[in-house]
């Protein structure tokens, strides 16, 4: 369908937009606050669209193993600086690089680091609650669908790029989408976009 079509050509125009960000790694990345009860992480690549690196799902982890066993905090609250994405999923070109460079390690690495923190972000004791206003992709849902609260705008972009090119919904987005009936299994097969109301609508 012209929908279809129009969501492949918007996921690839992003997926070249990522690939031409630089994938290196600071100590700013992932930003942690405390306000009251309240453990905030800001993700801060906003040039890159706040694309997961190894470096940011490490410090994820670690933060959030802190404030689980911090009775000081309550409630956990994610967002993405930049205000065009809050996660546009896993940083392309640092996985694209250690590809070509034959650096399986760094492959493995990644995805054991993300699939670890998916998990861990899932099964938090403590509630998350996810802004997910602007780009929300991939990755980026990984580490917020699980959440019990997700707040969408009307900037909201969901989608599952993995689709678009044979692969499966993976970071336990198949969980999320299996319970959306025939929209999820749409969703699965063809990646395609669901915009502001319509992320509310469908349940995500």
């Amino acid at each position: 369908s012209s929908a279809l079509i129009r969501s492949q050509r918007r996921l690839s125009v992003l997926a070249g937009h990522l690939r031409a960000m630089s994938s290196s790694s600071d100590a700013t990345d992932v930003e942690f606050s405390k306000t009251g009860r309240v453990g905030h992480a800001r993700l801060n690549r906003p040039k890159a669209l706040n694309s997961l690196n190894t470096s940011m799902l490490k410090k994820l982890g670690e933060q959030f193993r802190r404030w689980e066993a911090d009775d000081e905090v309550s409630v956990y609250l994610m967002s993405g600086n930049g205000g065009r994405a809050f996660c546009a999923g896993g940083d392309v070109r640092s996985l694209a690089d250690a590809a070509s460079s034959g650096d399986d390690a760094a492959l493995v690495d990644f995805f054991q680091t993300e699939f670890s923190v998916d998990h861990q972000l899932a099964t938090l004791q403590k509630p998350l609650v996810a802004l997910v206003d602007g780009i929300w992709m991939g990755g980026g849902v990984g580490i917020s669908a699980h959440a019990p609260v997700r707040v969408a705008t009307e900037k909201t972009t969901f989608a599952m790029p993995e689709s678009g090119i044979g692969f499966f919904p993976d970071v336990g987005v198949t969980h999320v989408l299996s319970r959306m009936g025939s929209l999820g299994r749409f969703l699965a097969l063809t990646g395609l976009t669901l915009r502001g109301q319509d992320v509310f609508h469908a349940g995500l």
